[in-house]
C-alpha cells in the first residue's frame, strides 16, 4: 500500500514538472512571436513609408504621421503604444524609430516588447547596401537596418540587459568586435555578449 502511495506521488510531481516545462516553453515561443509580429509589423510600415515615396511628397511632419498611422493599424489594439521617432531627416534620407508595446498577458502580467530600426530613405542606385543587425544571444532581434556600403555602423543607443549579467559589447558572428568606426562592407550580424 505504501509503495502504491509512493508511486502515485511521483506519478504527479512527474506529471507537475512536465505540465510546469510546456507551460514556460509555450510562453517563450508565444514571447518569440509577438517580438517577431511586432518587427514585422514595424518593418512593414517602413516599407509601406518607402514604397509609396511618402517621404518626396510630404513635409516631415506629415511624413512621420503618415508612417506612425501605417504602424498603428497593425499592431494589438489592446496593447499601449509608444512609438519613438529618433531620428526622421528626410534631407538625409533617414528614419530610426522605436516602437514599444506593452500588454496584459493572459496571467494578468504586463508584458513590454520593443523593436528599433533605422531606414534610408533615399537609395543612390550606384551604392551597395548592407544589412546590419543586433541580436542578444538567445537570437532576439534587438536593432536591424540597411547601411551604405563604406558608412560607419551605428550602434543601438541602449545595451541589452539580462538578469545577473552585465553587457560588454557587440561581436560579429566571425569574433570581430562592433565599434563606431566599424565600416560596413557586407551583411553582418552582431550577437550581444555579457559578462
Amino acid at each position: 500500500m505504501k509503495s502504491i502511495v509512493i508511486g502515485v506521488s511521483l506519478v504527479l510531481v512527474g506529471l507537475f514538472v512536465v505540465l510546469t516545462a510546456l507551460s514556460v516553453h509555450a510562453r517563450t515561443i508565444r514571447m518569440v512571436k509577438e517580438q517577431t509580429a511586432l518587427e514585422n509589423t514595424v518593418e512593414s510600415a517602413v516599407d509601406d513609408a518607402l514604397s509609396q515615396n511618402l517621404f518626396t511628397q510630404k513635409s516631415q511632419e506629415e511624413f512621420v504621421a503618415e508612417f506612425l498611422e501605417n504602424a498603428l493599424v497593425q499592431l494589438n489594439p489592446d496593447a499601449t503604444v509608444t512609438v519613438d521617432i529618433a531620428a526622421a531627416d528626410l534631407d538625409k534620407g533617414i528614419l530610426s524609430v522605436k516602437v514599444t508595446q506593452q500588454y496584459e498577458s493572459l496571467g494578468q502580467k504586463k508584458r513590454t516588447l520593443s523593436y528599433e530600426t533605422t531606414a534610408l530613405l533615399e537609395r543612390d542606385g550606384e551604392k551597395e547596401y548592407f544589412s546590419i543587425i543586433f541580436q542578444d544571444e538567445d537570437g532576439t532581434s534587438y536593432r536591424k537596418y540597411k547601411i551604405a556600403q563604406g558608412e560607419n555602423i551605428i550602434l543601438p543607443n541602449e545595451a541589452p540587459s539580462h538578469e545577473g549579467k552585465k553587457f560588454c559589447f557587440w561581436e560579429s558572428e566571425e569574433g570581430v568586435k562592433a565599434t563606431s568606426r566599424t565600416v560596413a562592407n557586407k551583411d553582418v550580424t552582431y550577437i550581444a555578449k555579457y559578462q
